[in-house]
């Protein structure tokens, strides 16, 4: 377990080298990343993979009305020196007409962008550019070095596509940043 926030999260932690934080989206756990985790790891990698507030054995922090489940600023498994990469599937259900809304409205009025390079990947076999067109391009009006591709995958690549999913990691994480 960690603490962040006065929080008690669950950290499943193995592997030797730099460090890559695996975070899970709604409504999951660390178990999601059970099969991608070894495959890192046999990349030479430590690899953390944590249960977020309110989910699986982490604590669960009373519900807020804005829906946010950690206080800002908190950063339990990106806070060593040794760590400058996490990896996450996007929790796009959790607030969207509440507190991200808002915190989206902020960011683009003060113009605010992801400058880290960017890797977008997503699953071919589910609807997603069929409702929201190129990821690529959605996520080129937020950052500033975007690049990724889709795999081919039911919804959920890291149980459907791992060895996948793991390559397209570790080139990223081995610095190569070209589409």
């Amino acid at each position: 377990m960690v603490e962040a926030g006065g929080l008690r999260l669950l950290a499943r932690r193995g592997g030797d080298g730099p460090t890559v934080v695996l975070l899970h989206g709604h409504p999951r756990t660390s178990s999601t990343w059970h099969r991608v985790a070894p495959l890192l790891v046999a990349q030479r990698r430590t690899v953390i993979c944590l249960d977020l507030p309110g989910y699986g054995r982490s604590d669960k922090p009373a519900p807020q009305p804005d829906h946010r489940r950690i206080p800002n600023g908190s950063a339990p498994a990106t806070s060593s020196p040794r760590c400058r990469t996490s990896v996450t599937m996007s929790s796009t259900y959790r607030a969207g007409l509440t507190i991200d809304y808002a915190d989206e409205l902020a960011d683009r009025q003060s113009a605010r962008r992801v400058r880290q390079p960017l890797m977008v990947l997503w699953s071919t076999l589910d609807d997603l550019e069929d409702l929201y067109g190129d990821p690529l391009g959605i996520w080129r009006s937020w950052a500033d070095h975007v690049f990724g591709h889709g795999i081919r995958s039911p919804h959920h690549i890291a149980e459907h596509a791992p060895d996948e999913l793991a390559a397209a990691l570790g080139v990223f994480l081995n610095g190569d940043r070209a589409n």
